[in-house]
This record gives structure tokens, C-alpha cells and sequence, in this order.
């Protein structure tokens, strides 16, 4: 199915910072971690955005997700530092997080899925449009995509970083190598003791997972991201500059997205996104890029319930 890129934000100023080409990218940590609110909230009251923008993804829950950056799993039996009390309580098989990916930044996108029908002479456009009132009322629209990616691609190499963009791919959790459906409260922790990954990842029957997969409950934003790497072990988020933007992205509400896309449609102001993955280098480079980054060091998360 064919698709527009959009993106939406929680404020004004987030929305006219993208036109003009300024890219705020948090890295996968601000996803994962939980920070002590009351000093996010001391922090951002003296001005410090990095601060504001944690506090308002921690409260966010449609913005958090402690699966980012896992990359493999393995069925909790086949973990024996693990005792039997505690494999009982795991109701899913055993997540392995890379410590690379705390380091590596995203700028999130949405994708709008479209149908063409001709009804007597008319054309009909069916949008598919997902609910995504949590990521805020303002948001824009890529019109032409492939010159957005010309213009990343320049911007990035100018900072020797690597990039790869393209779709998200979601998967059920599993047990015992199985795909499973979770219906009922659970918790997931993350253990504090790193281990080698390489040891572990030969246990594991999935090793191929990187930035651009994530658990199936999230679906439902039908994600396209840009993902970075500096190089750098750094949780910050990055910046980096494109330059304008108000000639290839519109900008609207989110109430008025759908209206908005059909008008650009009917004067063929707008071009679809093609599937594909594109970059300077590839997934598979960058997975093994963020593996080195983080010493080849990683965490078991577990799911209770």
C-alpha cells in the first residue's frame, strides 16, 4: 500500500524548527530510561530543554518503550544464572538490549496509507489514518520525500555520521521461540548486571534485530525514522541542520491532516513514499557499528506477569 510521510508535535515551535531544517534526534535512551520526575521538573524550571523534552516522553506512555534496541531473544530456560523461581514468573522469552543503541539517535516519523478508487469519473482517495492525538496537534507533511532524504544525506555526510531511514518493521512478543498474544498486567525490568553479548547471541534464535524493529503493541503508529550514528557513546541528543524546508513540507493541524492531503493530492502537489531502506550505509553495518560502540555489551530485559 502506498504511503505519505507525516510527523506530528506537541508544540508550535517544534513545528516551525523542522521547516526550517533544525533536527532535534533524541537518542533511544530517552525511550527506554526512567529519570527522577522531580528533577526533570527542577531541571526544565531553569530552562534546560533536554529536561523538558524527557519529561514530557516519560509522561507520555505512547512515547515510551523499554524494547527499544533489543536485538535478540531467548527462551528463559536457557538462561541458567537464572533461578527456577524467577523463570517461572517470566511470561515471555528473555529480551537481549544492545548497549549501542543508548547511543544512537532517531527522528521519528508517521506513515499515512492511501487508496485511489475511480467512482463513476470520480476519484476517491481512502486515507488511513492512525490516531496519533498523544504526539501532539501540529504536524507536517512531506511532499516530496525523496528530496527530504537528498537534503538528510547531505547534511549528515558533511558530519561524517553514519544514517539508514525507512520503515519499522513490528513482531509479537514470544515464548519459547513461539509468537505469542499478551492480554494481561505485566511488568518489564531491565537487570542492571551487563553481559557479553557475543556469548549470549549464539543461545539466541533471533539476532537480527536493530533501530528499525520494535514490539507489535506499537503498530499502530506505523513508524518511518531516520536513525543516526555519531560515533560518538553519548546520550545526548543530536542536532543537525538541513536547511529550509517550507518548499518540500507543509504544515498543518492534525485535525485538518486528512483535508489537507486531499487537497495537495487533487493538484498533484504531493509524491508517495517508495519502501525501502536508504542510507549511507547498511542496517547490517550500523547494527554491528552501535554492537562496537557499546564494547559488545548488553542487558537481559524480562517480562513479568
Amino acid at each position: 500500500m502506498s504511503y505519505i510521510l507525516t510527523k506530528f508535535f506537541a508544540q508550535k515551535e517544534y513545528q516551525q524548527a523542522f521547516v526550517r531544517g533544525d533536527f532535534y534526534l533524541s537518542s533511544l535512551s530517552a525511550f527506554t530510561k526512567v529519570y527522577s520526575e522531580r528533577a526533570l521538573i527542577a531541571a526544565a524550571m531553569q530552562g534546560d530543554n533536554y529536561a523538558k523534552m524527557l519529561l514530557e516522553k516519560q509522561r507520555n506512555r505512547s512515547q515510551r518503550d523499554i524494547l527499544e534496541g533489543t536485538i535478540a531473544s531467548i527462551p528463559p530456560d536457557q538462561i541458567p544464572e537464572f533461578p527456577d523461581k524467577m523463570r517461572k514468573m517470566i511470561d515471555t522469552d528473555v529480551m537481549i538490549r544492545a548497549l549501542g543503541y543508548d547511543y544512537c539517535n532517531v527522528m521519528c516519523f508517521c506513515k499515512m496509507e492511501y487508496r485511489f478508487q475511480m467512482l463513476e469519473k470520480i476519484i476517491r482517495i481512502d486515507w488511513d489514518e492512525p490516531n496519533m492525538k498523544d504526539f501532539g496537534e501540529y504536524a507536517i507533511i512531506v511532499k516530496n520525500p525523496k528530496e527530504l532524504i537528498r537534503r538528510i544525506d547531505i547534511a549528515v555526510k558533511q558530519q561524517n555520521y553514519q544514517y539508514v531511514c525507512g520503515d519499522v518493521n513490528y513482531h509479537p512478543r514470544t515464548l519459547n521461540n513461539k509468537a505469542i498474544t499478551r492480554n494481561k498486567p505485566s511488568v518489564s525490568l531491565q537487570l542492571e548486571e551487563p553481559i557479553e553479548m557475543n556469548t549470549i547471541l549464539k543461545q539466541s534464535k533471533r539476532v537480527d534485530y536493530d533501530a528499525f524493529d520494535k514490539c507489535d503493541i506499537y503498530k499502530n503508529q506505523r513508524e518511518w525514522r531516520l536513525a543516526i550514528n555519531n560515533g560518538a557513546a553519548d546520550e545526548q541528543p543530536l542536532q543537525i541542520s538541513v536547511g529550509d524546508l517550507s518548499d518540500i513540507v507543509e504544515m498543518v493541524d492534525r485535525s485538518s491532516l486528512a483535508d489537507k492531503m486531499h487537497e495537495l493530492f487533487m493538484i498533484s502537489a504531493i509524491f508517495p513514499m517508495e519502501e525501502g531502506y536508504y542510507g549511507n550505509t547498511s542496517r547490517a553495518e550500523m547494527r554491528e557499528a552501535f554492537y562496537h560502540l557499546g564494547e559488545d555489551k548488553g542487558y537481559y530485559i524480562i517480562t513479568l506477569g
